[in-house]
This record gives C-alpha cells, structure tokens and sequence, in this order.
C-alpha cells in the first residue's frame, strides 16, 4: 500500500484478525471530534493519536495505551 509505516490492514483484513483472535484489541486512534461526528468502532479502544482542537500529538498515548490494553 506504500504507507509510511508498517502494518497497515485493510477493513476485511483487520476483520478476519478479529474474529480469529478474540482477545485482540482494535485501537481507534481518531480524534474525539472524529468519533462525535463520524461515530466509533463497536467494542473498540479509543486513543487519541493527534488532539483536538489543537491538533499536536497526544503526548500521553502511550501511557493511555498501555493502561486500556492489558
């Protein structure tokens, strides 16, 4: 997909690893403006990646990662 990171899924991808993986975890890591306006992945963990309204990176992601994925 020529992404700048590694491990990049697409929806049915992500989807089949659910289901064959029950105790993973989808991490959706849009802004809280995304997930109001948009909506939230059914029994997703949501982090912010970027904040809002500032748009600057959330400098506590990874403490809120590693304290919501057990």
């Amino acid at each position: 997909m020529k992404l700048p990171y590694a491990g990049a899924l697409l929806p049915a991808e992500a989807h089949a690893l659910m289901q064959c993986l029950p105790e993973a975890k989808l991490v959706d890591v849009r802004t809280s403006a995304e997930l109001e306006w948009v909506g939230h992945v059914p029994d997703s963990v949501s982090i912010e990646w970027n904040t809002w309204p500032e748009g600057s990176r959330n400098p506590n992601f990874l403490a809120e990662f590693e304290a919501q994925i057990a």
